[in-house]
């Protein structure tokens, strides 16, 4: 079926085109849960989940894009926003704090924080902090930019995005100085 057509049916919430949807998009999704969760049952989760959120509340409708590929990237961010919530749901009293290095996210700390309120309290404040500067990028820098943290290269962020490497790189590159630049403050913090 031409994408076209099966968005539009999407849009409309057609029940064969919902299977098609998954069949086209399943190993897509799996794929971008691979990395963050090691336990198989909770990767099904997590995609079963996104599919859900899909039909449940009708996001083809809220989608604003024309071509496939910006549908992908529509389709990882809401992957994405779902293991984020999957993460605070199950991990909500984990007393560890995972804090990225803007220059280089590959390198990230983890700090240990004390059981105490104001820690805890911190580090969701850094935590939305940093999901705040994320959600201020455009779209598709945004998207790259969450992939990136959780571990993807530029080039295996090109090809699930559907973009030139370039293109990703420069996006990467803009959103980590913007962040850099907004998270400054962070750093007297920690």
């Amino acid at each position: 079926m031409e994408f076209a057509a099966l968005l539009e049916d999407l849009k409309k919430l057609d029940r064969s085109s919902f299977d098609t949807f998954v069949h086209r998009y399943y190993s897509f999704v799996h794929y971008l849960t691979r990395r963050k969760l090691s336990a198989e049952a909770d990767r099904e989760d997590v995609v079963q989940e996104v599919f859900f959120k899909f039909f449940q509340l009708n996001l083809f409708s809220k989608f604003s894009g024309t071509t496939e590929g910006e549908f992908k990237a529509y389709i990882a961010r809401v992957a994405l926003n779902t293991l984020y919530d999957h993460h605070r749901k199950n991990y909500a009293n984990n007393q560890r704090l995972v804090v990225f290095d803007p220059q280089d996210p590959t390198q990230n700390q983890i700090l240990a924080l004390s059981d105490g309120p104001e820690s805890l309290f911190a580090a969701a404040q850094i935590r939305d902090r940093i999901a705040g500067e994320i959600d201020k990028l455009p779209e598709h820098a945004g998207t790259a930019i969450q992939l990136r943290l959780m571990g993807y290269t530029n080039q295996e962020i090109a090809a699930i995005m559907q973009k030139p490497l370039g293109s990703i790189a420069s996006w990467i590159d803009r959103a980590l100085k913007a962040m850099k630049k907004n998270l400054e403050d962070l750093k007297t913090e920690l």
